[in-house]
């Protein structure tokens, strides 16, 4: 989808929101970007996606509460205390 995209001269591609802690997927099949695991992959297709003269973007999300219905059984991340 990514390289069609490039292929067809977008300037500015944002990926799909990818999730930020690998235990809360708000979404399931969500990207991810939790650990350096990924890293790699996501050189490969920066690397593709640049073939073509486009750039990319990857959108990252936390899903806080709406990650699950029991608050209590998860850490909540907040920007502050």
């Amino acid at each position: 989808m990514y390289e069609e995209l490039a292929k067809g001269e977008v300037g500015l591609i944002v990926t799909g929101y990818a999730n930020i802690v690998e235990e809360e997927k708000p979404n399931a099949g969500m990207m991810g970007i939790y650990n350096d695991s990924f890293i790699e992959e996501y050189k490969k297709l920066t690397e593709l996606v640049h073939q073509y003269d486009s750039k990319i973007v990857m959108q990252i999300a936390y899903g806080g509460t709406k990650t699950t219905y029991n608050v209590g059984e998860r850490v909540i991340f907040a920007p502050s205390d």
